[in-house]
This record gives structure tokens, C-alpha cells and sequence, in this order.
């Protein structure tokens, strides 16, 4: 399944598999997997991520290429957009909002989503 991903991943990209990395977790918790890039524009470095549900409540396997082509289609166009044009998905730029705002800073690039800039707007009514 790993290598499955990495596979995608790197076409989707335009990457060679070489420049991905599996790590195993053995005897973790939780559904699924976790597919995470690390990315760096404008030198900030971010990590971007997907989560896949590969097992239901009852433990069958539920995963399937579709499950894994939705969430390899959203990490993949947050790093290019990252890459490419300096945008943070609209989430982290959620969540870096209060910080950005009290350091005195501007939102980070991708925040003029109207749920960036409420986020935004709140934060600057309780700085």
C-alpha cells in the first residue's frame, strides 16, 4: 500500500520515487495512514498532509483507489500551489493566523479565503 502511494505520489509530482520516503508505524493507532510532504517556499518550511482510512470500526479494510486518489489529489495540489506560488493550503493559514497577528506580521500567502480572512478578523479583535 506504502509503495502503491509513493508511486502515485511521485507521478502526480513529478518526482523520482527515489526523492520519497516510507516510514513504518507498527502498532499504531487509529484507521488509516498518513501521507505527509515536507515542502519549503520562500524559505519557510511546511509539512503537508493527507489522511486515508484504510480499515472501518470493525477492522475490515476498507481502502481502495478511489480513497487513495482523492486524498493523494488534495496533498499533491497543496504542494504544488506551495511550491509553485508560495500558497499554504487555506487550514494552515487558519492556523497560523493568531500567530502571524501577534507577531505583527501579514497572513501568510493563501489567506484571502473568506474563512482566512473571518479567521483573521477574529484574531485581530482579540489582539
Amino acid at each position: 500500500l506504502a509503495e502503491q502511494e509513493k508511486l502515485m505520489l511521485a507521478d502526480r509530482l513529478g518526482l523520482e520515487p527515489g526523492k520519497i520516503s516510507i516510514i513504518e508505524v507498527i502498532d499504531a493507532g487509529g484507521p488509516g495512514n498518513s501521507i505527509q510532504v515536507f515542502a519549503e517556499s520562500g524559505g519557510m518550511p511546511a509539512v503537508l498532509f493527507s489522511e486515508m482510512r484504510i480499515y472501518n470500526e470493525g477492522g475490515a479494510v476498507v481502502f481502495n483507489e478511489e480513497i487513495l486518489s482523492v486524498g493523494l489529489a488534495r496533498v499533491t495540489a497543496e504542494a504544488e500551489a506551495l511550491v509553485h506560488d508560495g500558497i499554504l493550503p487555506e487550514r494552515t493559514v487558519r492556523e497560523l493566523c493568531p500567530y502571524r497577528v501577534m507577531a505583527g506580521l501579514e497572513p501568510a500567502a493563501g489567506g484571502e479565503s473568506p474563512a482566512a480572512r473571518q479567521t483573521r478578523d477574529l484574531c485581530g479583535r482579540m489582539l
